[in-house]
């Protein structure tokens, strides 16, 4: 939407010149598509917990690569010969 408001602005003040003859009313007749204020809050609904998600898997992220610098430094310093492996249950 705000691309369509900037063009209009553009359009109406001629700073472009193929557009220099047209009428500020014929502009200001545009009807320009909005989406239903219900579509508008559910597209935020989705949004928001999307990013919400994100930032969780980033979090994750971050304590994997952390568990796994753990892990190597003690594979390295061979504290892991004798370790007991947990499997996933």
């Amino acid at each position: 939407m705000k691309y369509c408001q900037s063009r209009v602005i553009k359009l109406k003040h001629g700073n472009e010149d193929a557009y220099k003859h047209m009428s500020t009313g014929v502009l200001d007749e545009i009807n320009f598509p909005y989406p239903s204020i219900e579509l508008q809050i559910q597209f935020a609904q989705i949004v928001e917990k999307t990013e919400a998600l994100k930032t969780q898997y980033q979090q994750s992220l971050k304590e994997l690569k952390s568990l796994y610098g753990s892990l190597s430094q003690k594979a390295f310093r061979g504290e892991l010969k004798n370790a007991k492996i947990l499997e996933p249950s």
